[in-house]
């Protein structure tokens, strides 16, 4: 096997083309990885949401028995 380029630094040159293949191969990467969390991160955040409204429910409701007794 053998390797396209003589070193490291002329790997990451890539014959003058470098700044724009590792500047779109990390906007894919940063694109990609938004994909993924953004769905994780909101499922979360809506899970806060709605342990917090289950938690107001049961206190107005606990609140209106007593108002009544």
């Amino acid at each position: 096997m053998q390797f396209r380029f003589e070193s490291f630094a002329e790997f990451m040159s890539m014959a003058g083309h470098g700044p724009y293949v590792w500047a779109c191969y990390t906007a894919a990467l940063i694109a990609i990885s938004y994909i993924v969390l953004s769905p994780m991160l909101r499922k979360k955040a809506i899970r806060k949401q709605l342990q917090r409204q289950e938690k107001l429910a049961e206190q107005q409701a606990l609140q209106a028995m007593e108002n009544k007794a």
